[in-house]
């Protein structure tokens, strides 16, 4: 299938800005932090169905169909860092998930790379959320920008794994989404690190 061309343009900025923004970056203000609960069940919605286990570097998770894996290396603030991106991408949504390791040296932001994202998208963070995923630090939120003309709404979580970041997308095209559908909860439930 082809990618529209907003998809195609903001995918990879969207992952490149997290990248480049996990070295570094301010941090944008949000709710007090606030517990994830790691054992509990989420409730499949109407959409949830089955899902494709994807087994990255590092982590496992589901994801709605089999995606694109895709290779970079990015010049950063901390040196060259390696990315591997997963994508499964549908005319109107995509989901992008990747686990990267920066030197270590270099300490992760992960406000930062919400901030990243939000500069891609030539959007606004409209909530960040301070939580522990799985016992560890993490940042969800939700950004409302354009890409190429077209109004999207990117659900963002991301997780410092002990120096490597973890993140988590779900871009959706056309009016500003306030809530998360139910398939993003399922596919945010199912990640677990090796």
């Amino acid at each position: 299938m082809m990618k529209p061309t907003w998809l195609a343009r903001a995918v990879p900025l969207a992952a490149l800005a997290m990248v480049l923004a996990g070295c570094g970056g301010h941090a944008t203000s949000g709710p007090p932090l606030r517990a994830a609960s790691p054992g509990a069940t989420p409730t499949p919605g109407a959409t949830a169905g089955a899902l494709v286990t994807v087994h990255g570097n590092g982590f496992t998770m589901g994801l709605p169909h089999a995606p694109e894996v895709s290779h970079r290396t990015y010049d950063t603030k901390a040196g060259k860092v390696d990315a591997v991106l997963y994508t499964d991408a549908g005319v109107s949504d995509a989901f992008v998930a990747a686990l990267t390791t920066y030197p270590a040296h270099h300490a992760i932001t992960l406000d930062g790379a919400i901030d990243g994202v939000a500069r891609t998208v030539a959007g606004t963070v409209r909530l960040v959320r301070r939580l522990t995923f799985h016992g560890l630090p993490a940042r969800q939120a939700r950004i409302f920008g354009a890409s190429r003309g077209t109004p999207v709404t990117v659900f963002v979580l991301v997780i410092d794994v002990h120096s490597k970041l973890f993140q988590l997308e779900y871009l959706v095209s056309g009016p500003e989404q306030q809530i998360a559908p139910p398939i993003l909860t399922t596919v945010a439930y199912s990640i677990s690190f090796t």
